[in-house]
């Protein structure tokens, strides 16, 4: 047996790296990061925060790569990917880090990494579905619908970002979209390509307060306006001037006084 194949019979010796995209996450970031490495190395991805989640995330011992601008997460998670090639890691692990995911279970998911070859290990949260805002469960739920009829998989928790991934993966696929999209394309390229996908079960952590650092597009027009003054909205769900809210529509006893 040379040493290629010793380390590969050993799950424990396959080297893995913790990824960590975050933007703003000041409040959390040292805790995550404190606890996460006592499972793995970590590195965290800073799109662009302005509050200090780089310095707090260098202080609690995570390497820390740093964008200039918000790129959104699917860019987060492949500068990660671009980074544990060249440190040599086997398995990529990636989760937020906002608190939302529990390193606690690390350890979980990096274990059926490390023994199930070809295979994305998904954290599985809908086992403790009832500590999930309804909202937020719904969502997650229609969701997997969706993505489970495209891609022929069974899972349960598709959306959960809380993932381990063999780093051969990205040899083999081609990824084109950004943001949380990324996170869903990967998913069904790799099952339309033979690759396993499981899951473990996780805790499923009560989201804080504040939304997500790396909201969806959808979320950013709930109010109709546009935040940059002088700037058009280019979204189709909002056709409003920058600055101004968009008009309701005319009632139908409105438009018939005009006449």
């Amino acid at each position: 047996m040379n040493s290629e194949q010793a380390r590969l019979a050993d799950p424990a010796t396959v080297p893995a790296l913790i990824v960590v995209p975050v933007f703003n996450e000041a409040a959390t970031i040292g805790e995550v990061v404190t606890a996460a490495r006592a499972q793995a190395p970590v590195l965290v991805v800073d799109d662009g925060s302005e509050d200090g989640t780089a310095a707090l995330a260098r202080a609690a011992g995570a390497e820390v790569i740093r964008h200039p601008r918000r790129l959104g997460k699917g860019q987060a998670i492949r500068t990660g990917i671009a980074a544990a090639r060249s440190r040599g890691a086997s398995v990529l692990v990636t989760m937020d880090g906002d608190g939302q995911h529990d390193p606690r279970d690390l350890g979980a998911v990096l274990d059926a990494a490390r023994r199930l070859p070809r295979t994305i290990v998904v954290g599985g949260r809908l086992g403790e579905a009832y500590l999930l805002p309804p909202d937020r469960l719904s969502a997650i739920r229609v969701a997997g619908f969706f993505v489970n009829w495209a891609s022929g998989l069974a899972l349960q928790d598709t959306q959960s970002g809380f993932r381990a991934y063999p780093l051969g993966l990205f040899d083999e696929i081609r990824l084109r979209r950004g943001g949380f999209v990324f996170e869903t394309e990967v998913l069904i390229a790799a099952a339309l390509r033979g690759w396993r996908v499981v899951e473990v079960p996780v805790r499923a952590v009560p989201r804080a307060s504040r939304r997500s650092r790396h909201p969806q597009r959808r979320w950013r027009h709930r109010r109709r306006t546009t935040s940059a003054p002088g700037m058009a909205c280019s979204c189709r769900s909002c056709s409003a001037p920058a600055g101004r809210t968009r008009a309701p529509p005319a009632r139908p006893d409105r438009r018939r006084r005009r006449r």
